[in-house]
């Protein structure tokens, strides 16, 4: 019973393993409709390899039945043959599609748990039914999966858009730093150094009357339109630069005092 708590529920299990599990069973369905034990034989290994195969099956989508609708996990854990899991479908599940399409595949794998030999006329159907169980199975697997992804996307959407956020972050481009005032920057701190980012920021001349002249580009210091003072550069063409306020001259002692 521990290799079947281990079971990965069905949404989650690898299509390709899947797959593997029922032509497992096929293989050895086949082998017991088509062959009749003889005197003092017995086939009860091979029989045993087929319903293990099915019985895996069933947990898988008990498992993922249970996750998906928790307030049935017990009915779910307590179905061990197809009448209940019919009766179970067309009692309870009428309102919950995926539900109803589980409890039936289940219904279907537990009809075809200890097959035995059926007469060359019968076999054409024995395949036929196995098909149908089939095709129960994987259109349950396919909707379980998709309603997972969705809930899963659901759950991280959040740290997705976060993510994404903070890439367009990391991956913008830097303002680089204004090199006329960087050079008055270094300037000043070779004459006399300030202690600190406030100190020299007011060592720029206050107003435009007053500016001075780096590389044909005037600086000063004077209160924008926004209210706070900052460090204005203007061009020989009179263009102005993004002016530089408090808090980002802060990069440009912390550059020169190195």
């Amino acid at each position: 019973m521990d290799y079947y708590q281990d079971i990965q529920p069905i949404h989650e299990l690898p299509s390709d393993e899947l797959e593997d599990l029922l032509s497992h069973a096929l293989e050895h369905s086949e082998f017991l409709w088509t062959h009749k034990p003889g005197p003092g034989e017995s086939f009860k290994g091979i029989c045993h390899e087929a319903d293990f195969d099915f019985l895996t099956v069933i947990h898988s989508i008990k498992k993922s039945l249970s996750y998906f609708y928790p307030d049935h996990k017990e009915d779910l854990s307590a179905l061990a043959d197809a009448s209940g899991a019919l009766f179970y479908s067309d009692s309870m599940a009428h309102s919950l599609p995926m539900l109803q399409d589980g409890l039936r595949a289940t219904a279907k794998l537990f009809l075809h748990m200890g097959p035995c030999y059926c007469e060359p006329e019968g076999r054409d159907a024995a395949l036929e039914n196995f098909g149908d169980m089939e095709r129960a199975v994987f259109k349950y697997a396919e909707s379980a999966r998709h309603y997972y992804h969705d809930a899963v996307m659901k759950e991280v959407e959040p740290l997705v858009t976060e993510g994404q956020k903070r890439r367009k972050q990391l991956t913008a481009p830097r303002q680089k730093k204004n090199r006329y005032v960087l050079k008055h920057c270094l300037e000043l701190m070779e004459r006399k150094p300030s202690k600190s980012a406030p100190h020299l920021f007011n060592r720029f001349p206050n107003g435009e009357a007053n500016a001075i002249e780096i590389d044909g580009t005037r600086i000063f210091r004077e209160v924008t339109e926004d209210g706070e003072e900052k460090i204005v550069c203007v061009k020989p063409d009179g263009t102005r630069m993004a002016s530089i306020g408090t808090r980002a001259f802060q990069k440009y002692f912390n550059e020169v005092k190195k």
